[in-house]
């Protein structure tokens, strides 16, 4: 047993002899303040950085002294009296000039005395950094954030694109710390986007993370366009409503190809004619019958024109309806009129006789 103590003890004590002779060395002489605000700040980081590694190590090589001197008390209180010779050896190590309780006591006082210097070099980082950021301020362009409501996102990767757009405009663009962009960002969340990203910390580092995130789970071109054609096949025909089956195909087809996919398929052609009318079918054929190189851009182009027809009617006909009752309120106004007339007369002529 004090041979294997002794075994750990001794590369742990040349460790943390060599992290006292580095921390020794160090220069934590009081910086240059002539110097400008950018070369202190830089100087006081790589000061903070060189003490914190250096506690780090210095922390681990005395707790494992600790562990390591209980467990030799422990063992030499469980020996009997025949073996209180043996453990001489590690006790020499333990309480010399360079034993190991002399090296626990000057690292625990190194330790005290880093930690005021860190604590110190944090404290005037963190002035000259109150210091720095009014320049900062003057040097930032005036961003006038957007008063308009922000869109928001649920998690629909069909609708990304669009939410993307805008809020790239809005913010994304703009010249304004990440943080802000990051808090914006997560505002505009809802349902599973949000869910996604509620276990990241709102840190500025994290922005460029969070958006990859949201690219990658919501923006990915073959899931939307999976999503899009699911959408398309899935339309019910419905030959009361075809204006409105009409739109929702075109404006999924427009969606298909704002991501670059071909939509002059038989198979998209296919899908559109099954989602029409039958009076609708019969425009289609014949122009099918009349034009040699039929396409899906010609029948869609039929098609819009048929709903432009199809709402120029409409309007006539509202029209037509407000005229017909404009006229029949002016018929019936001068009607009231002669009525009125009329009877006056005939009161005023036997009034004259009374």
């Amino acid at each position: 047993m004090p041979t294997s103590i002794i075994v750990q003890a001794t590369p742990v004590k040349a460790n943390l002899e060599g992290i006292l002779d580095e921390i020794r060395q160090l220069d934590l002489t009081p910086l240059d303040q002539k110097a400008t605000v950018e070369v202190l700040c830089q100087q006081y980081e790589a000061r903070v950085r060189i003490i914190k590694e250096k506690l780090m190590r210095l922390e681990k090589y005395v707790g494992t002294l600790e562990k390591i001197n209980d467990k030799w008390l422990e063992h030499i209180q469980l020996a009997p009296m025949s073996q209180k010779k043996k453990e001489e050896k590690y006790e020499q190590m333990a309480n010399d000039d360079r034993g190991i309780l002399k090296l626990i006591n000057i690292s625990t006082d190194t330790i005290i005395t880093l930690s005021m210097y860190k604590d110190d070099t944090e404290l005037a980082l963190k002035r000259l950094a109150q210091i720095k950021e009014p320049s900062l301020t003057e040097c930032r362009p005036v961003v006038n954030l957007p008063q308009l409501s922000l869109p928001t996102f649920s998690g629909d990767p069909k609708t990304w694109r669009e939410f993307w757009s805008s809020f790239e405009a809005s913010l994304h663009s703009q010249n304004i710390p990440d943080i802000q962009k990051l808090n914006y960002l997560v505002s505009c969340l809802r349902g599973n986007a949000l869910q996604l990203v509620r276990g990241y910390d709102r840190a500025p580092e994290n922005y460029r993370i969070i958006r990859e995130l949201l690219v990658e789970k919501f923006g990915r071109v073959s899931t939307i366009r999976k999503l899009l054609y699911n959408e398309l096949i899935s339309t019910k025909r419905n030959d009361r409503d075809w204006k409105t089956i009409i739109e929702e195909m075109e404006r999924v087809l427009r969606q298909l190809e704002a991501i670059g996919e071909n939509v002059e398929q038989p198979t998209i052609e296919t899908i559109i004619e099954s989602k029409l009318p039958n009076w609708i079918l019969n425009q289609v054929y014949q122009q099918k019958e009349e034009d040699g190189q039929w396409s899906v851009t010609k029948l869609r182009q039929l098609l819009r024109k048929t709903i432009n027809r199809n709402d120029q009617v409409m309007e006539w006909q509202y029209l037509d309806n407000v005229s017909r009752k404009n006229l029949i309120k002016r018929l019936t106004s001068k009607r009231h009129s002669y009525k009125y007339s009329y009877t006056l007369q005939r009161e005023i002529v036997l009034a004259s006789f009374g």
